[in-house]
């Protein structure tokens, strides 16, 4: 972690590029305490035009609104709304690796499970900004 700010817009950023080489990849969590948000934001560079990927997996109901940038999870008769700020739209799918992903003896089937993505594309940089807050219908 290279940066850490506490208090009512705390965050955390941190270079996650060694995982993601050769792209460069900046991480930052953000809580808004106020507007009871919380912002997960990867910027990403690449070397050239790529096709880039976030995925968050959940137990939950997913209904993805119409403007493809909104979806709202519901639990347990708790919902959360989840707004793509940045670059990409989201899209629900299997919650298993790509089909050409290494296989990995014993991995999960995560039954039960499903993956909210973002897939974006046709550029060398990229903000994948999602956010969460409670939703009230």
């Amino acid at each position: 972690i290279d940066e850490f700010v506490t208090g009512e817009n705390a965050r955390a950023s941190a270079d996650m590029s060694s995982a993601y080489s050769p792209a460069k990849v900046r991480r930052t969590l953000a809580l808004d305490k106020k507007a009871k948000t919380a912002t997960v934001t990867d910027e990403i560079s690449c070397s050239q035009e790529d096709t880039v990927y976030w995925f968050g997996h959940t137990p939950a109901e997913v209904v993805i609104l119409k403007d493809g940038k909104t979806a709202v999870l519901s639990m347990d008769g708790v919902s959360l709304k989840v707004e793509s700020v940045g670059d990409g739209q989201l899209y629900l799918t299997d919650a298993a690796p790509f089909p050409s992903s290494p296989e990995v003896p014993g991995q999960d089937e995560n039954r039960g499970i499903r993956k909210l993505a973002i897939k974006a594309e046709g550029k060398s940089a990229y903000t994948i900004s999602v956010k969460f807050m409670p939703y009230i219908d």
